[in-house]
């Protein structure tokens, strides 16, 4: 239950903080904050932290169950049983938890139907502290599998569960127009400005920027953007939910889905839309690189003609 303590510790800073940031926006006439976009990211945070609430024991049964299965390989192919819980193991601990949450951040891009999914936390067209909370409901099941691989090495569940819950807190705050004293970090770190920009749907904005704490991973995996005071970005996604409602939000991208499943033409081709990246379409024989304007949606680098 340790990360969903820590964060249901930290949810009165979390509320306090939008409430600041809808108190400036109101004063200031930035429309950062909407009645409608804000209830529906608080009905789907607050079901989705239920969720993940009542599910935590499993995740940490299921942890623990690789990290003692996989013990005593681990002290005969390399000496050890686990690793601790030193200084050392903490710092390896969370820049291996960042690594992990850059490839879960990106196959959720590149995969169109972990994007149906993912598409919750984008589909909103603005960029708030309330946005942070708005997380598919689904994620929350598949999301510990990718972390499984760190109990193998032997990290501690609890330890593993403690880093997910610190990057998670961090990057509640990284979703704000407020903080730009805080880019001066994005050299190594990520920083609002920096995700915003991964929140965008302008083409130099598009599967950019998908590290959780530390910048570094984009710029070693080909996917770092760099801030630009020029760029003014637009969020949300390029085929957005129907209405602001939260069923909707949470479930228009799978109808499109279901939509490019049954115009392919092969089992083949059911399969990759399925896998393939959102701008896959079934009824192009070859996908080309065209212009964005014409993609399925947000989760797409390039597009087809």
């Amino acid at each position: 239950m340790g990360f969903t303590n820590l964060l249901l510790y930290a949810t009165p800073l979390f509320l306090l903080s939008m409430w600041i940031e809808y108190k400036h926006a109101d004063e200031s006439g930035n429309a950062s904050y909407t009645r409608q976009d804000f209830l529906t990211n608080v009905i789907i945070g607050v079901v989705g932290f239920g969720i993940a609430i009542i599910i935590a024991a499993a995740v940490s049964g299921m942890l623990n169950i690789f990290y003692t299965f996989f013990e005593s390989y681990r002290v005969k192919l390399f000496g050890y049983q686990n690793m601790g819980w030193g200084i050392g193991a903490w710092a390896v601990a969370l820049v291996l938890d960042d690594f992990t949450y850059y490839w879960f951040h990106r196959t959720s891009h590149r995969i169109r139907l972990i994007w149906a999914c993912h598409i919750v936390h984008h589909n909103s067209t603005r960029f708030n502290f309330s946005t942070a909370i708005r997380n598919s409901w689904i994620a929350v099941f598949y999301k510990p599998l990718y972390w499984i691989w760190l109990a193998v090495l032997g990290f501690h569940p609890l330890m593993i569960i403690t880093c997910l819950s610190i990057s998670a807190c961090y990057q509640f705050f990284c979703h704000t127009e407020l903080l730009p004293a805080w880019d001066r970090l994005s050299s190594f770190m990520t920083t609002p400005g920096l995700h915003a920009i991964h929140h965008g749907k302008e083409d130099q904005c598009i599967d950019k920027n998908y590290a959780g704490v530390f910048i570094f991973f984009d710029r070693i995996f080909g996917t770092y953007q760099p801030i630009d005071k020029s760029l003014k970005i637009t969020f949300g996604v390029t085929r957005p939910p129907e209405s602001e409602d939260f069923l909707e939000v949470s479930v228009h991208e799978f109808r499109n889905l279901y939509s490019s499943v049954t115009k392919a033409r092969s089992l083949s081709e059911r399969i990759k839309c399925l896998f393939k990246g959102p701008e896959w379409n079934p009824t192009q024989a070859k996908p080309i690189k065209a212009s964005y304007s014409e993609t399925f949606d947000h989760g797409a680098t390039r597009i087809l003609k």
